[in-house]
């Protein structure tokens, strides 16, 4: 074997390798769900999530959602709570649980603002009788 068959052989390895690279294009993959995307201000495509990663309620993305609506005040200034109240949902401020009353206390639900309300949510495990689901 002379010394130009190594070299030889090296570049017949590199010609075939670059005919199969051009004869089977590597096609990029697109998700499907790329094309629901939106665009962030530095350029990067968001793909909205269809539930968050903490849901909010029991059955929030699992298709059995919190069956009732809590009672709002006459106001619009909250919900009403009343004793008994089986899985109310509260839902304003881009803030949703659902409120079940098995004790003997009526609850009234701030909610003039996001603040307030999400204090009385994380204040609900103390109250007695309320849950959130």
């Amino acid at each position: 074997m002379n010394q130009g068959s190594p070299l030889l052989i090296i570049g017949f390895i590199s010609v075939l390798l670059f005919a199969i690279v051009s004869v089977f294009p590597n096609k990029s993959f697109t998700s499907v769900e790329a094309k629901f995307t939106d665009a962030s201000t530095g350029g990067l495509a968001i793909v909205p999530a269809s539930c968050p990663s903490d849901p909010h309620y029991a059955g929030e993305c699992s298709g059995t959602p919190c069956p009732n609506s809590a009672p709002t005040t006459g106001d619009s200034g909250g919900y009403v709570v009343t004793s008994g109240a089986s899985q109310n949902l509260v839902n304003r401020h881009g803030i949703s649980f659902c409120i079940s009353n098995a004790g003997g206390n009526k609850y009234f639900v701030p909610a003039n603002s996001p603040t307030e309300l999400q204090r009385f949510r994380d204040a609900i495990p103390r109250l007695p009788g309320a849950s959130v689901q």
